[in-house]
C-alpha cells in the first residue's frame, strides 16, 4: 500500500509505503518506510497497534544508526482521551539537516548534540486540554558528556520547566522556566544561574511589545512594528566566561528600520575586568554613536595600576563589503598605540598600518617583565598572504633579575622573512643579527649572528653563520612547532674567542634532526653529538682541538639529566687570560705553562640544577711573577660531591727552600661556577723569596703567611690575610705613578678585585731612603709591627698605612754617618699620593 502526501497533522506527513501484517486478533504490525515530522525524515519505522472495543493502542519503534525513537500511546474510544510516551536515544542531529539551513549552527549541533535521550508523556482528553511531562531528557556529545537536561510540565496554558541544565565550552547555565500564555500575551520567568552567577527575570510578551526586567538593574523595552525601539539598560551586572570576570553598566538605545538600516546609541558603558591570569583588574568606559555604516567610540578610557590611556576608535563601511578602522590611545610616559586599517572579509584582503610606542610590558602579563616595546609597521594583501615591514624596538627592559634591551626591523613577504640589524643584550650577553632570512615555501633559513656571553665575567664571543632546511609551509597561517621536527644543515662557527684571546676557528658543525632523534657532527670529526627524543639516549664524542676533549653517555628525558663523562681533557691554560696583569706592564701576575685537568664527573638529577660527582687531576706549571725561584710541578686533586669541588690538600714546592699548602674549594650552581675558595698557608720555615714592587715602592725578601684566602664569586676576587716579611729590603724607586686610563685599558680580569692584607714586620727588616744606591736612611724594623694594605678595583682606591718602629740604623748627614737609636716611618700611600 502506498500513501502519499497524507498530513497527519500540519507538521506531520506521510509519503510511504505502508505494510500490514495482521499478527492475531487484536494485534497488526504497520511499518512505513519514510515519515515527514516538521521536515525531518524519519526512515524505517516499524510499529505495532492493539484495537479492542475500548481502546487503540500502540507503539512505533525505529532503530537505526541515526537512533533509537520509541512512540507508545493509547486512544480511549468511550472518553476520547489520548496518552502517550516519546523516548528518544542517539538520534543522530544529522537528521535535522535539512531543516537548519546555518551551516555553522549544523556543525555545531554536530558537534556537541549527538544524541537525546528522554520521556515525553502526554495527554489530550475529550475537550482538547493538552497535558504533559517531559522527564530524564538529556542530549549528550560525542564525550558522553551531557550537553542538556532538562525537566517539566504543562498544558495548554502554562509551561513550567522545573530543572534545565546547559553545559557547552566555559558555559554552565541551569535553572527553571516559567510560561503563562492568556490572551495572545506570554509571560516568561527565568530563575538561573549562569556560571556561578545567579539572575532573575521577567519578560511579558505582545504583539507589539516586549519588556524585561531583572537583576541589577535590567531593563530592556522593545517595541515591535515597521520601525523597532530598543531600551537597554543594566548596572553593574556580572559575566563569567573563560576566567574573565566583568561587570558592566551601560545604557543603550537603538533603532531599527527598512530592514537593514539602524541607529544605535550607548551614551555609557563601564566594566572592571578580574582575571587570575592579570595581576591587575582594569577599568574600561566609553561612548558610542552608530549607524549601519559607521561606528564611534568616543570618550574610551583604559585604567588599570600601571597606567591609564584614552582615545577613540571609528569603523566606517567602505566600498563593496570592506570596512575601515582607525584607532587611537595614548597615555603616560609617552605611551601610545595607533591603528589605520582597511579589510574585506569576502576578499580577505587587508591594508594596515600599526604603530606602538612605549607599550608597557606589564601588560603581557608574564611575571616578571618590565619594560617598554615600540613597533612601527605595514601590512599589506591577503589574510593568509601578505607583505608586512617594519621594526619592534624595546627599553628598560627587564625579566626578573636580568636587565636586555633589543631592537631589529623585519620583513614579510609572500615567500620570505627577514630580520636585520637586530641588535640586543641580556645582562651583559650581547648579540647581533646582520641579516637572517626564512624562506617558507622551501624551509630555507640563512644567517649570520653574533653573540657576547658574559659567564661570570668570563667572556666567550664568536660569530656565527647559519644554513639550514626546514619543513616547507604552504603559507605562514600554518606554521607551528612541527616545522622543526626536519632540520637539515649547517652552522659555521668564526673566530671562537674568550677574553679576547682565540680558542678555534672555522668550524662546521651539521644538524640534522627530525621527530625522533637530533644529530650534530663537526667536519673534522672531532665533535659528535647524538640525542633520541624517544628514548632520551644521549651520547656525545669531543675531541682536540677543541680545549676540551671527552666522552659522555647517558640520558637526558622529562626534565632529568643522568650522564657519565669519561675520559675528560681540558687545556686549563684559558685561564691564565683571566689572570691580572702587573701594574704598568702587559705581563700577567700568574704565568701557566700548561694546566691539563683530567678525570670523570657523573650528572644527575634536574636538567636546569643537576648534581655534579666524580674525581678529577690536574697536572700543572705555574710561575709567579713576585717569586723569584722556580716552582716546581704541581699535581692537584679534587674530589666533586653534589656540586661541592674540593681541592684536597696541596703542597707547593718552590726552588729548595719553600713550601706552599693549599687547599680550597668550588662550587657549583645551575651549571656554573658560584664561587671559589682557596686557603694558602706557608710556614715560618719555608718562607717564599719575594720581589714586589707598587708604585714608587719595592720590597725584596721573603715572606710566609698563616693564613691567607682567595674567594672569588660572581662580584669578583677577595683576597684577605696576613702575610709575614723576613729579611726584606724596603726602598723607593724613581717609577712613575700609574696612569688612571691605563689602568682601565690593562684590565682583563674575571670581575672586581679587593685587596685586604696585614703586612707583619718579621725579622732582620730594613729600609733605605730614599733607595739603596743613596741610603740617606737606613734602618732596622722592630718586629711584629704592621702595614695594611687595602685595594679596591671597583673604585679604583689603593692605600698603604702603617707605622713600623726603628730599632737601630744609621743617618748619613753631610756626609758624615750618625748612629740612629729609635725611631719610626709612617706609611701613607694611595694612588695619587706617596707620603713617608
Amino acid at each position: 500500500l502506498s500513501l502519499s502526501n497524507i498530513f497527519l497533522s500540519e507538521d506531520v506527513k506521510l509519503n510511504s509505503k505502508l505494510s500490514i501484517n495482521p499478527i492475531s486478533n487484536n494485534f497488526v504490525n504497520v511499518d512505513f518506510d519514510s515519515v515527514d515530522v516538521g521536515g525531518v525524515n524519519i526512515k524505517d519505522i516499524g510499529s505495532i497497534i492493539y484495537v479492542d472495543k475500548n481502546d487503540i493502542s500502540f507503539k512505533v519503534l525505529k532503530s537505526d544508526d541515526d537512533g533509537i525513537i520509541s512512540l507508545s500511546g493509547n486512544y480511549n474510544i468511550s472518553n476520547k482521551n489520548i496518552s502517550s510516551k516519546l523516548s528518544v536515544k542517539d538520534l543522530n542531529p544529522n537528521s535535522f539537516n535539512s531543516i537548519i539551513p546555518n551551516e555553522q549552527l549544523r556543525n555545531m549541533l554536530n558537534e556537541y548534540l549527538i544524541s537525546f535521550k528522554g520521556d515525553v508523556n502526554y495527554k489530550v482528553d475529550d475537550v482538547g486540554e493538552l497535558t504533559y511531562n517531559i522527564s530524564e531528557f538529556n542530549l549528550t556529545n560525542s564525550f558522553s558528556n551531557k550537553v542538556l537536561e532538562l525537566e517539566g510540565k504543562g498544558n495548554n496554558t502554562t509551561v513550567d520547566i522545573s530543572h534545565f541544565k546547559l553545559t557547552l565550552p566555559d558555559i554552565d547555565v541551569m535553572g527553571r522556566i516559567g510560561l503563562e500564555f492568556n490572551n495572545g500575551e506570554t509571560r516568561i520567568n527565568l530563575d538561573t544561574l549562569f556560571n556561578d552567577n545567579k539572575y532573575l527575570f521577567t519578560s511579558k510578551i505582545t504583539a507589539d511589545k516586549i519588556t524585561i526586567q531583572g537583576s541589577y538593574g535590567f531593563d530592556a523595552s522593545i517595541f515591535l512594528g515597521d520601525t523597532t525601539y530598543i531600551n537597554l539598560s543594566a548596572t553593574e551586572l556580572p559575566l563569567i566566561y573563560k576566567g574573565f570576570s566583568i561587570a558592566p553598566s551601560f545604557s543603550m538605545k537603538s533603532i531599527f528600520y527598512d530592514s537593514n538600516k539602524f541607529i544605535l546609541s550607548i551614551p555609557y558603558f563601564s566594566t572592571t575586568i578580574e582575571s587570575d591570569s592579570i595581576p591587575f583588574q582594569p577599568k574600561v568606559t566609553f561612548s558610542l554613536d552608530g549607524t549601519e555604516t559607521s561606528m564611534h567610540v568616543m570618550d574610551l578610557e583604559y585604567l588599570d595600576n600601571i597606567s591609564k590611556l584614552n582615545g577613540d576608535i571609528h569603523l566606517a563601511k567602505e566600498v563593496g563589503d570592506s570596512f575601515s578602522i582607525k584607532a587611537s590611545l595614548g597615555g603616560d610616559n609617552s605611551e601610545s598605540y595607533s591603528l589605520q586599517a582597511l579589510m574585506s572579509p569576502k576578499s580577505q584582503s587587508i591594508f594596515l598600518d600599526c604603530a606602538i610606542t612605549n607599550s608597557n610590558l606589564q601588560r603581557f602579563q608574564v611575571e616578571g617583565l618590565k619594560g617598554a616595546l615600540s613597533l612601527n609597521t605595514n601590512i599589506e594583501g591577503h589574510i593568509s598572504d601578505f607583505n608586512s615591514k617594519g621594526n619592534i624596538s624595546t627599553s628598560n627592559l627587564e625579566y626578573k633579575n636580568d636587565i636586555g634591551n633589543m631592537k631589529f626591523d623585519f620583513s614579510i613577504t609572500d615567500k620570505l622573512v627577514s630580520i636585520s640589524n637586530l641588535l640586543g643584550g641580556i645582562n651583559r650577553n650581547n648579540f647581533s643579527v646582520p641579516l637572517l632570512t626564512y624562506n617558507y615555501t622551501e624551509g630555507q633559513i640563512l644567517g649570520l649572528l653574533n653573540f657576547e656571553l658574559n659567564m661570570n665575567q668570563i667572556i666567550f664571543k664568536s660569530d656565527l653563520t647559519v644554513d639550514l632546511l626546514l619543513n616547507k609551509l604552504p603559507s605562514l597561517q600554518d606554521i607551528s612547532p612541527d616545522v622543526f621536527n626536519k632540520i637539515l644543515g649547517k652552522i659555521s662557527l668564526g673566530s671562537f674567542e674568550s677574553n679576547n684571546k682565540e680558542l678555534f676557528n672555522n668550524k662546521v658543525i651539521h644538524v640534522f634532526n627530525n621527530k625522533s632523534a637530533f644529530q650534530a657532527y663537526s667536519k673534522d670529526k672531532n665533535l659528535k653529538l647524538f640525542y633520541s627524543y624517544k628514548s632520551g639516549l644521549l651520547n656525545a664524542v669531543v675531541k682536540k682541538p677543541y680545549f676540551t676533549a671527552l666522552t659522555a653517555n647517558g640520558n637526558i628525558k622529562d626534565g632529568i639529566i643522568d650522564l657519565n663523562i669519561k675520559d675528560l681533557d681540558i687545556d686549563g691554560k684559558i685561564i691564565e687570560m683571566y689572570m691580572p696583569l702587573i701594574s704598568n706592564t702587559d705581563k700577567r701576575i700568574v704565568d701557566i705553562d700548561h694546566l691539563d685537568i683530567r678525570g670523570q664527573l657523573n650528572i644527575l638529577g634536574p636538567l636546569n640544577n643537576p648534581l655534579i660527582n666524580g674525581l678529577l687531576w690536574t697536572d700543572t706549571k705555574i710561575g709567579i711573577s713576585y717569586i723569584t725561584e722556580e716552582i716546581e710541578p704541581i699535581r692537584i686533586n679534587i674530589r666533586a660531591v653534589d656540586n661541592r669541588f674540593t681541592l684536597l690538600p696541596t703542597e707547593i714546592v718552590v726552588g729548595d727552600k719553600g713550601v706552599i699548602h693549599t687547599s680550597g674549594e668550588l662550587l657549583f650552581d645551575s651549571w656554573l661556577p658560584e664561587s671559589i675558595v682557596i686557603d694558602t698557608v706557608i710556614q715560618e720555615e719555608d718562607k717564599i723569596p719575594i720581589t714586589y714592587q707598587y708604585e714608587m715602592i719595592k720590597v725584596e725578601g721573603y715572606f710566609n703567611t698563616p693564613k691567607t684566602t682567595i674567594l672569588w664569586d660572581n662580584s669578583g676576587i677577595f683576597v684577605t690575610g696576613a702575610v709575614v716579611v723576613s729579611d726584606g729590603e724596603f726602598y723607593t724607586t724613581s717609577a712613575q705613578p700609574l696612569d688612571e686610563s691605563s689602568k682601565e685599558e690593562e684590565s682583563n680580569d674575571i670581575g672586581s678585585f679587593t685587596l685586604d692584607v696585614d703586612i707583619i714586620m718579621g725579622t732582620n727588616n730594613q729600609f733605605f731612603l730614599p733607595n739603596k744606591n743613596i741610603p740617606i736612611v737606613h734602618a732596622t724594623a722592630t718586629t711584629g709591627d704592621n702595614i695594611y694594605i687595602k685595594y679596591k678595583s671597583v673604585d679604583n682606591t689603593f692605600s698603604v698605612i702603617g707605622t713600623i718602629s726603628i730599632k737601630e740604623g744609621e743617618v748619613l748627614y753631610a756626609g758624615e754617618p750618625f748612629i740612629l737609636k729609635k725611631g719610626e716611618v709612617d706609611l701613607n700611600l694611595s694612588l695619587r699620593r706617596c707620603s713617608i
